[in-house]
Parts: C-alpha cells; structure tokens; sequence
C-alpha cells in the first residue's frame, strides 16, 4: 500500500502533466486562430484619401517599375517632412508575396533591436528596428505597405500604418 506522501505526490504530477497538456491544447487552438485572421486591403484611392488628410504628398511611381519582373499594377509614395510611405498594388497575390519577400531579406540582412514577423489568412507583416531605422513591411491579398524610416518617426509612422488599417 502506498504512503500518504506518495498518494500526495502522483496527485501533483497528475495534475502538472494535465496542466502542461491544457497549456499545449490551447496554444494549438491560439495559433490556429491567428493564423485564420484576415484583413482587409485598402484602394490606391483610400491610400491617397487618408495620406492627403495627413498632409502628406502623394506621387505615383508606377512607371518605375516598367521592364521588372514583378507586375506592378500601381505604385504610389507619399511623402512628407524627410520620409515616406509607400504603396503598391499588384497583378496577383504571387507578384505581391514576391515583392514582400525580396524586400523582408533585405531588411532582415541587419542587426536587429526588434524584429516581428507575422502572418495569417491573406497577410504577411514585418517590421524591424535597426541601425537608427524603422522598417515596416505588409502584405494583404494583392498590396504591399512599404517604410523605411529614421528611428525618430517610427510614431509618426505607426499611426498612419494603424489608420490604414495595415
């Protein structure tokens, strides 16, 4: 016959090991849930609405993408003090996760402060602190958000991208 100690001790990692499966079973049921997210993308249009309402300069650059590789359907930057936010809407979801992609290992190529990388249903983020820089990238369905910026907006730049809806 087992002692009360005993008892006592199988009770606890009886109760640890189904803590630990709980824990397991709901990180699951977390991550499957970030992962089905989706978010809606903006229009070239509402880009250049809420950039203009911000006091921002639009410029489209479409035209510099012609003879790339990568189907650039619009491109626009909106400029104002000494940075920019870019915006570009592609052909398919393949052009666009190419352009993601291409400019994510160019940003990932520095030594990071801070580094996130997400994704889910229809999107792709990313962004990045390093070497006085804050770096934002985003994927939805067929746009991409573009920023490359001195550390100093980095809030300046986080509220647009909020307002966005990125």
């Amino acid at each position: 016959m087992k002692s009360t100690t005993e008892k006592i001790a199988l009770a606890i990692a009886i109760v640890l090991i189904l803590l630990v499966i709980s824990g397991i079973v709901g990180g699951v049921i977390l991550i499957k849930k970030f992962v089905h997210i989706s978010k809606d993308s903006i229009t070239s249009d509402k880009f250049i609405e809420i950039m203009e309402d911000n006091d921002f300069k639009v410029v489209e650059v479409t035209s510099q993408f012609k003879g790339s590789d990568i189907y650039v359907k619009e491109g626009y930057v909106a400029k104002k003090d000494e940075y920019q936010i870019e915006f570009y809407t592609f052909k398919n979801v393949d052009d666009a996760d190419s352009f993601y992609n291409v400019n994510k290992a160019k940003f990932d190529t520095n030594v990071a402060n801070t580094k996130v990388d997400f994704s889910g249903k229809n999107y792709a983020t990313f962004n990045i602190e390093a070497n006085g820089k804050y770096k934002f990238l985003e994927r939805i369905d067929k746009t991409v958000i573009y920023i490359n910026v001195d550390k100093e907006y980095k809030d300046d730049v986080k509220s647009i991208v909020k307002e966005l809806g990125y």
